[in-house]
């Protein structure tokens, strides 16, 4: 103990290069575990072909019912076919899901969140499918064609999620940028104050 109290701008580096490998692993464990989201782009427009005043009606109608969908994604219609597709609940699937609307269009982006990227994006296929088929089928009168087509534009898709740094690199890179840090605070500290300069005993 005496040593590292003569020799402290050692110890100070050593302490650096410490707490730079401690950084460097859990770096390494956020990225390896944060979760992943696939998000679909869903187009809702009018059902059969209308003509005259009867465009602009649907096109209205569809407009004003976008949020509806939206609130729609996360409902048990929803989530409950497709949480029985995953095997989990439907209250768990449900704090997964995420649907916005884009602004000033009929577009709906749907996210789906998972613990990686298959994950995730076996849940957005499921559940976008699920959405699609529950609109349908709740702008279906009678046996009429629904009044308003859903179809995906973009399917569920998730990007990679960042990996966990190898542990042969994040390790030796810590180290040797902790160390470096903590020898560059000791010059510091030394050239501040002057007294620093000298063994701990000597100043006694």
């Amino acid at each position: 103990m005496r040593w590292l109290r003569d020799n402290w701008w050692l110890t100070a580096t050593l302490a650096g290069a410490l707490l730079g490998v401690l950084v460097m692993l859990g770096v390494s464990l956020y990225l390896g575990t944060r979760p992943v989201t696939a998000t679909a782009q869903i187009l809702a427009t009018p059902g059969p072909s209308k003509s005259g005043s009867d465009i602009y009606t649907a096109d209205q109608y569809v407009s004003q019912r976008m949020s509806t969908y939206a609130g729609l994604a996360t409902s048990d219609r929803v989530v409950q076919p497709a949480a029985a597709g995953l095997g989990t609940t439907a209250n768990a699937l449900a704090a997964q899901v995420k649907a916005t609307v884009v602004d000033n269009t009929t577009m709906l982006s749907l996210t789906v969140t998972g613990s990686d990227r298959g994950a995730a994006e076996r849940a957005g296929i499921a559940v976008t499918r699920s959405f699609v088929d529950t609109i349908t089928r709740l702008e279906q009168v009678d046996d009429a064609d629904s009044r308003v087509r859903v179809e995906v534009v973009s399917p569920p898709s998730a990007a990679d999620k960042g990996t966990r740094l190898p542990l042969g690199l994040g390790i030796p890179g810590g180290l040797l940028a902790g160390a470096l840090l903590g020898y560059l605070v000791t010059v510091l500290a030394r050239w501040l104050y002057p007294k620093w300069r000298q063994p701990v005993g000597a100043l006694s």
